[in-house]
Order: structure tokens, then sequence, then C-alpha cells
């Protein structure tokens, strides 16, 4: 049965860039770029921020799912985007591919330690701060948002050893063979070569803006690790708050 949410997007053309990248491999700025070219919106993991818990259900059950490619409707989900980037998305390149033939393919990368350095120092430790656990325990929403992206580092190509850093670079650099072994024409493409490569092979000129350089690891921690963790650290303070309450008032009943 193919799993959908009920509140697809509308646009008369669907996806037509697929970014087979990682995350921390310049998604964001590739995905601003896409889309300064014309070729939005693109599905970015922001988009699973900004639609909440079904999107996050919805890749979770791609994730699970025997045959992707067969069990998942990412036509009708995606319908209303005209690129992917980041993951999760990136994790299904070859369904998305098949499912929106005529996509251009995009292998989005960067060196492999500095890649490793980076998404260990973001998305890694944001989806294993201590933080996430708590708001997790508080929220649906942030429970459903970790229980998709754990599942990230369980399956393939991490299989559950990202923390081993010689194993995550060489799977990462396996996987890029991958995409390039069932895409062979994809660009081959890192953010700090700029417009000339990218619009090259889309196939659109070059604009006279510069190129986006947005969400750095910096900006990920100001935008989402200390605001988790002085959300939990709120969450832990009014439960303690309410427990002394209300042992303060059985005692006083204890008292009387």
């Amino acid at each position: 049965m193919a799993h959908s949410v009920a509140e697809p997007a509308v646009a008369p053309r669907g996806v037509r860039v697929v970014c087979a990248g990682m995350g921390r491999t310049g998604t964001t700025s590739l995905a601003a770029a896409l889309e300064q070219l014309g070729f939005g919106p693109v599905y970015h993991m922001n988009e699973v921020h900004a639609h909440g818990e079904a999107h996050s259900k919805f890749w979770t059950s791609a994730f699970l799912a025997a045959d992707p490619a067969r069990d998942v409707d990412f036509r009708g989900f995606l319908a209303g985007y005209g690129a992917v980037c980041d993951g999760p998305a990136n994790v299904f390149y070859k369904e998305i591919a098949a499912a929106f033939p005529g996509a251009k393919i995009i292998m989005n990368t960067r060196d492999a330690e500095k890649w490793y350095a980076s998404a260990r120092r973001t998305i890694y430790a944001a989806d294993t701060d201590w933080s996430t656990a708590v708001n997790a325990w508080f929220s649906s929403t942030v429970a459903a948002f970790k229980e998709m992206v754990d599942l990230t580092w369980v399956a393939p190509p991490f299989n559950s050893r990202f923390e081993d850093r010689e194993y995550a670079v060489g799977q990462f650099r396996a996987y890029q063979q991958e995409v390039l072994t069932a895409f062979p024409d994809a660009l081959v493409y890192e953010v700090k070569q700029g417009w000339g490569p990218l619009c090259a092979h889309l196939g659109v000129p070059v604009p006279a803006a510069p190129f986006p350089a947005v969400n750095d690891a910096e900006d990920f921690h100001r935008t989402f690790i200390t605001p988790a963790r002085w959300q939990a650290a709120g969450r832990l303070a009014l439960v303690a708050a309410i427990a002394t309450g209300a042992g303060l008032a059985a005692w006083a009943a204890w008292k009387r």
C-alpha cells in the first residue's frame, strides 16, 4: 500500500533535479541556489521541520518499506516540488529519479573528512543530544522527527556505525560511487565551485547574484541545538516545579 500525506502541494512540472548528496555537503546553499535558478520549491530537510509529524512519518515509512519504489508514493508526495536536496530525500535518490523520469542528477559532495567532522558536530550531535530525548518525551512532533533521523544512522550506508569515523568516511565515499554507477551523467559538484558547473548542467544562464552561502556549523547550532536545549531545560524546570509543589502539598497534608 502506497504511503502519502493529507496535504500534497500542486505544481505543474514536478521534480526536475535530484541532489543525491548527503546532508552537510552544502545542501542548504545548493537548495537556495536551485530556487534562484527557478527549480523551486526544493524539498530539503527544512520542509520536514516546516510540515511536522506528517512528513516525518512519511519518510519513516519509506525507510521501513520492504520495497520503497513499489510501496511509497514519491511522485504524489513530491508533486509540488521542483527539486529534492538533503536528507532524508537523498537516501531515496534512485526511487525519486524513477518517479520523475528525465530529472537531472547532482552528486553534491565535499572533502570526506571535512564532511564527517561537520556531520558529527551538527546532524548527529543534534539527534543524540540530551535535549532531543527530553523534547521527544514531551512532543509527538519531535518524537516522530527523531525516529526518522535515527533511521538514517541505522540504515545503510552507516549501519549503526556512524561513530566509527573510518567506517563512516569509507561509506560516504562508497555511497558517492554507487550514485555515479547508477547515474554516470550525474554532475559531481561542490558548492564552492559556484554557479558555473551547476548552470551548465541544468542548461540555464548564470545569474548576476552571488552564490548563496548559508547554514554552516555555527548557524546549525544557533538554529537547532541551542534552542532545543533551552526548550528542554524549560520543560525539565516545569516538571521539577510541579513535582516540588506536589511534594510540598503532600507534606503539608501529612503535617495536618
